[in-house]
């Protein structure tokens, strides 16, 4: 969306900035939005509300010239911002061959929200999870599946899949939820050799077992 230099503006957290050229990109990293200036001189943060959002202005082109930057919710944490909970790696499949993926992970302390960026060299992919503390959100979801399995007793990804959606399943997607469970002690994690291979297993902890 372009927008005019000099005036006042609003995007949630965290707040992702770029200079492309003689342009400037302002996105939010919650719900897409992006702001396009041809002409700035400057980004000034003028503040932060306790619902996360930053409020911000780009100057004319006669004040200094802005250099590339990112603010990141974890830099930048206030009541009701996102933070980086944690980070992760997978391994993934690009077009050269297997490769390493790696994973953030954000979180609203306000309403347990979660997010995770996705990153597999240049590309980025942000995966929604929900909150917590709603039922029918994907992350609320896979945990009561998991409670379903008995106390004590170990799981992996592929049993727990035909308990969930299909949109859930999707490799990226249930990584995240269940790296997020585990972070936040809905679950443990443990590694078991099968034929040779290691394979990640999970077990509720009472905290799971007291979810709604």
């Amino acid at each position: 969306m372009l927008k005019d230099s000099g005036s006042v503006h609003r995007l949630a957290m965290p707040l992702v900035i770029k200079k492309i050229g003689t342009c400037i990109h302002v996105s939010d990293g919650m719900f897409g939005h992006d702001f396009e200036f041809k002409d700035f001189g400057q980004l000034t943060v003028l503040g932060i509300d306790d619902s996360g959002f930053v409020t911000f202005e780009v100057s004319s082109p006669k004040q200094q010239t802005l250099i590339e930057s990112s603010m990141k919710a974890d830099r930048l944490a206030v009541a009701g911002s996102f933070s980086l909970l944690g980070q992760g790696t997978a391994k993934s499949r690009s077009t050269s061959g297997p490769s390493r993926g790696t994973y953030e992970y954000y979180k609203r302390s306000t309403d347990e929200y979660y997010y995770s960026v996705h990153k597999i060299g240049t590309k980025t992919k942000k995966i929604h999870l929900g909150s917590m503390q709603e039922p029918s959100s994907d992350i609320h979801q896979v945990a009561i599946a998991a409670q379903r399995f008995p106390e004590g007793h170990s799981f992996g990804r592929k049993e727990i899949i035909p308990m969930i959606k299909k949109s859930q399943s999707h490799g990226q997607k249930l990584k995240s939820i269940l790296d997020i469970l585990v972070m936040e002690g809905y679950l443990e994690r443990t590694e078991a050799r099968r034929k040779g291979k290691v394979h990640e297993e999970y077990k509720s902890t009472s905290k799971l077992r007291t979810l709604k």
